[in-house]
């Protein structure tokens, strides 16, 4: 799976992860913990999750309300991976959520494939750099780089720990 490649590449002994899954409802499989064994067990249980349609089959919930319960004080980092692939029944609503965590500081990476959105992606996305689009075919390639990029020992001294104001230096090694 390919966010195995995201969590195999994750510094754990500095960074958190946390697994949702979203449809039309949310659920929060694991909150962000530094137990590479509990992301996994959370990680192993999305394929069943979106086979038996345990958070709806549809697009209607979003994600930000509940990072937003999540988001740590301080001026702590704090990265969002989303993982989508389409367009949302209320993109507005959205918009407006994901524009919540940005002004926390929570910075949201949104990584589309499919029939994804483009112009939503970067809508949701902290920065342009961060809207990315890819195929299935790529998608442990693309995670593998965004944990790389996350896990820099330069990535985040740049910032002196936060990411606000240089959005563009942290998320430059994207793309590519």
């Amino acid at each position: 799976m390919a966010a195995e490649s995201f969590v195999q590449r994750m510094d754990l002994s500095h960074s958190s992860v946390g697994v949702m899954a979203f449809a039309d409802q949310v659920g929060e499989l694991e909150l962000p913990c530094q137990d590479g064994r509990r992301i996994r067990r959370a990680l192993d249980r999305l394929p069943s999750i979106v086979e038996d349609g345990t958070y709806g089959y549809s697009n209607r919930a979003e994600p930000f309300t509940a990072l937003l319960r999540h988001a740590p004080g301080g001026g702590e980092p704090y990265f969002v991976v989303l993982l989508t692939d389409g367009v949302w029944s209320d993109q507005a609503a959205a918009v407006a959520a994901a524009q919540r965590c940005h002004q926390v500081g929570i910075e949201i990476i949104a990584l589309g494939f499919g029939g994804a959105d483009r112009a939503f992606l970067s809508k949701i996305a902290t920065s342009e750099e961060g809207a990315l689009f890819t195929d299935l075919g790529r998608l442990g390639e693309c995670f593998g780089r965004i944990a790389q990029v996350l896990s820099e020992d330069g990535g985040l001294a740049e910032t002196g720990g936060s990411p606000a104001g240089s959005r563009k230096s942290i998320f430059s090694g994207l793309r590519g």
